[in-house]
């Protein structure tokens, strides 16, 4: 029976150290995001877009703003995008918006509304969210 013990716990601190390490992996912005987001912040169009209520352009001007790209790095003005994005059930930006809360990153530190978002990404399917979701579960 010990046996047995010590070998679910070591299966199971295994299977949780690489479900964080893929979640890590996931959570970036993947490479496919990266390469729909412009080279210059300063797209007109993609700022339109994102002004007339595009919540996918939102998440782009958020991700613009996480990495000064094409603008200033602003992780208030990335939080901001990232809100208005997630508030019409975008799971990327929910996911994105659930970290800056987590880390207090352009928001206040906030783990509460870190977790709701990151369930309301789970709760559409999001592979990223559900992983991060059951290791902070854990």
């Amino acid at each position: 029976m010990h046996k047995h013990r010590k070998q679910f716990s070591s299966t199971l601190v295994f299977k949780s150290a690489l479900i964080a390490a893929i979640s890590l992996a996931l959570i970036r912005p993947s490479l496919q995001a990266q390469s729909q987001t412009p080279s210059s912040g300063d797209d007109p169009k993609l700022l339109a877009r994102a002004k007339d209520g595009d919540a996918n352009a939102q998440r782009l001007m958020g991700d613009l703003y996480y990495a000064g790209r094409g603008v200033p790095q602003d992780n208030a003005q990335a939080a901001a995008w990232y809100q208005k994005s997630a508030d019409q059930g975008d799971p990327e930006a929910e996911v994105r918006l659930s970290l800056m809360y987590f880390r207090g990153v352009g928001v206040p530190k906030d783990d509460s509304k870190g977790a709701n978002w990151l369930r309301k990404a789970a709760e559409q399917g999001n592979a990223d969210a559900e992983a991060q979701l059951s290791i902070n579960y854990y």
